[in-house]
């Protein structure tokens, strides 16, 4: 699990906001090439890692596995007289939970400089400033700079920034983690992970099996649309996290799933009705894998480009629940690491009964 544990903090603490996701997919390429030979990125930056069938046969079917690469993050938008930078959201932003975060700015020449995003301070605003929420136009970033011509020589207009976080591990038997971009780097630890057990086991497979690591998910899912037309799977499943709120206060009909309780598997969500069959083949091994219903309609993932790309597929979404997404203290279980990559395994060695299920 040690071993599991540092690759999920190197792939969170990677920057990687939407368009920007290099430095996730060099340190991905870089993982498993080792592990598999037919490595390839596309014109909208995914890196596709292709394991064939031993068979080869043009009409075996195609298994995508998906997990995007990219996370929140800010974009510099602007200069004040005063050195402090403008800037707009990569991604959804909770308002409420920007003001006063630390954050890396990846600037020209592949410098990483810290900021601080700045707000009036409370005890300069008016009581309607006080009772309300600040909104991001209202808000900059301070690196510290004197003037406007410090600032510019140190920054680009375009430059990305993302949350400087900790990767901490925490809880009752250190089962909890804490950090940056848990969404989607979980996801593409799982993957990480199989294809090394793939690699190790060797097994004969009538089908092909397309391990896809897209981009910008968080500003458009149009990564994945562009894999998915290219590979025509006939099922995916796509590995993603999703926001819970176990936490305290809320009704139990309203935390949508729960930390530890395995991935989550989804029925619908905003953009995708996810296909039944594929569902309920999943939770057939419900005894002997931890997995959850999510409890909830919201939200949406690149199953909603997948599943209708090129003729359309069947498609899975499996989610690891998160506390405080998009936030720079995302939370998660490592127990459901664990479950969702014990699932995906078995849904790969069980794959032909599955197509035969459907038929």
């Amino acid at each position: 699990m040690q071993e599991r544990i540092e690759l999920l903090k190197r792939l969170s603490l990677a920057f990687g906001p939407s368009g920007f996701e290099d430095e996730v997919r060099e340190l991905i390429e870089k993982e498993i090439s080792p592990f598999i030979s037919d490595i390839s990125s596309d014109s909208l930056g995914n890196l596709i890692a292709f394991l064939p069938a031993d068979k080869q046969k043009e009409d075996a079917p195609t298994l995508m596995l998906s997990a995007h690469m990219d996370e929140v993050g800010f974009m510099i938008t602007g200069f004040d007289e005063n050195g402090f930078l403008r800037f707009d959201e990569v991604g959804g932003l909770n308002e409420k939970i920007v003001p006063g975060r630390h954050l890396t700015i990846y600037a020209h020449d592949s410098k990483k400089i810290s900021g601080v995003i700045g707000v009036k301070p409370t005890h300069l605003q008016e009581k309607d400033e006080r009772d309300s929420v600040t909104p991001l136009s209202a808000m900059y970033i301070d690196i510290g700079a004197k003037n406007r011509a410090e600032a510019e020589e140190a920054v680009d207009i375009g430059d990305y920034a993302v949350f400087d976080s900790d990767f901490v591990i925490f809880g009752e038997n250190d089962n909890k983690v804490k950090c940056k971009a848990l969404d989607d780097r979980m996801g593409c630890a799982v993957l990480i992970s199989i294809i090394k057990r793939l690699s190790r086991e060797r097994v004969l497979r009538n089908f092909n099996i397309a391990f896809c690591f897209t981009t910008r998910e968080e500003t458009g899912l149009s990564g994945a649309l562009t894999a998915a037309n290219k590979l025509s799977p006939e099922y995916a499943v796509v590995l993603e996290t999703t926001a819970v709120a176990d936490i305290y206060g809320t009704p139990p009909h309203m935390t949508v799933a729960k930390l530890g309780n395995g991935g989550a598997i989804s029925i619908a969500d905003r953009s995708t009705v996810y296909d039944r069959h594929f569902v309920n083949f999943c939770l057939q091994f419900k005894s002997e894998i931890p997995m959850q219903l999510k409890e909830f309609v919201s939200g949406g993932n690149d199953a909603s480009h997948i599943h209708r790309a090129s003729i359309g597929c069947h498609v899975l979404a499996l989610s690891a629940p998160t506390r405080y997404l998009h936030s720079p203290a995302c939370v998660a279980d490592l127990r459901d690491y664990s479950a969702m990559e014990a699932l995906l395994y078995r849904i790969i060695s069980e794959f032909e009964l599955l197509r035969k299920r459907e038929d």
